[in-house]
């Protein structure tokens, strides 16, 4: 299998290397007040095995993976919920059986290979609070040193549990938007692998495999999905499994797939209201 980087603005394409994170090209014209320029998507050529498994559909070789069970979380049949809702058909794929809790642990679980693979001791991540949990628990068991940024308004449970992980918890006097600028400056500066969502594109590519465990588990493709949406980037994976399945001919159409926000949290919905 092939993998490489695509410019979803220009085309252009480049290696899967830690260089890259955006396009060098468009990212240069980035303005202050327009969403970023040059995100890369990852695309995957070749063929693919009868009998593939996950990581063959990863840019990142199995054995760089840390010794940690990340994925093959249960889909629960609730029973209870069937009956409430009179949806016979209902399941809840459960993600909180992943190590740290969260489906978060499926892009840290592909970063930390990542980083192993190009022999990266140090990776960064900005968060408010799952993500930074996250990436500390994966990242700790893959021996890594992981350094973490949050506004001060950040859940103490998580920032607890960052700490006990080991990670270096960096309070930022600021909002999220500081705390991301905070750590790819330290990035650039340090040589650190930035972790971050809607910026690093192996984060949709981890956050993936959600939905090719889904048809595994179902044997089938399900009419709906909904999916709990902050900054859409679990929708993206999601979304993204699916068109890997159905380009290898594994699947023939793809789900209806739902973004679910709350009222206090609903940037993707303003952003659809305003154009």
């Amino acid at each position: 299998m092939d993998f490489h980087y695509k410019c979803t603005e220009c085309g252009s394409e480049y290696p899967i290397e830690p260089d890259f994170m955006v396009c060098p090209k468009c990212s240069a014209e980035q303005r202050n007040d327009e969403p970023l320029r040059g995100i890369l998507e990852i695309v995957i050529d070749g063929n693919l095995p009868d009998n593939f498994e996950i990581f063959d559909l990863l840019p990142v070789e199995k054995k760089y993976f840390p010794a940690i069970p990340v994925g093959n979380t249960p889909l629960w049949r609730p029973d209870n919920l069937r009956r409430n809702l009179n949806f016979p058909n209902l399941f809840i794929k459960d993600d909180t059986s992943n190590p740290t809790g969260s489906l978060k642990d499926r892009a840290s679980f592909l970063v930390s290979a990542f980083a192993k693979k190009y022999g990266i001791e140090n990776i960064v991540v900005a968060s408010t609070g799952n993500a930074a949990s996250s990436m500390a628990g994966i990242g700790a068991a893959a021996g890594l040193s992981v350094t973490i940024f949050v506004p001060k308004y950040a859940p103490r449970a998580k920032l607890i549990q960052s700490l006990q992980y080991g990670a270096r918890v960096i309070p930022v006097d600021g909002n999220y938007d500081l705390a991301f600028d905070l750590s790819i400056e330290y990035s650039r500066k340090t040589g650190a692998l930035s972790r971050n969502t809607a910026y690093n594109p192996l984060t949709i590519e981890g956050k993936k495999t959600v939905a090719i465990e889904i048809y595994n588990q179902l044997g089938e493709i399900p009419d709906f999905i909904f999916v709990p949406a902050g900054d859409g980037v679990i929708l993206a994976g999601v979304c993204r499994g699916f068109l890997d399945l159905k380009k290898f001919g594994i699947i023939d159409s793809i789900p209806k797939i739902y973004a679910v926000q709350s009222a206090g949290s609903c940037a993707i919905c303003r952003a659809l209201e305003n154009g």
